[in-house]
């Protein structure tokens, strides 16, 4: 089916009046599914490792912070989580336990990976 020239004109029209609102909206969906991929990815890896996992969509999104606490960058909801060293990660604070609440934040790609088996002071004087 076609769209007809007087439908495109309309569609442009909206969009250039409400340009705004659209882009806020592709913001929220975009931060949405991506603690929802947080979320679920996360899931998985607790199942394949055999740790318990008890954190809510609603958890996570309160999680949610402007900077990465370990090393001070802005965080970026959405996007390629490998190929984006500020894209925001869940992890756990302690390895040892699984996805449970108070034992998860949200920090950057980044310090997730350089995270390994250092503990949290040690990143901390990595940072600074």
């Amino acid at each position: 089916m076609l769209i007809d020239r007087a439908d495109l004109k309309k569609q442009k029209k909206y969009y250039a009046e409400n340009i705004g609102k659209i882009i806020e909206y592709r913001k929220k969906y975009r931060t949405k599914t991506w603690y929802m991929a947080l979320q679920r990815f996360a899931k998985l890896r607790a199942q394949k490792q055999g740790i318990p996992f008890e954190i809510t969509l609603e958890a996570v999104e309160k999680l949610k912070r402007e900077k990465c606490p370990l090393l001070a960058v802005p965080l970026v909801y959405g996007g390629a989580r490998k190929t984006l060293q500020s894209a925001a990660t869940l992890d756990r604070i302690d390895s040892k336990k699984g996805y449970i609440d108070g034992n998860v934040w949200i920090i950057s790609y980044r310090a997730n990976t350089m995270k390994g088996n250092a503990d949290r002071m040690e990143l901390i004087t990595f940072a600074q």
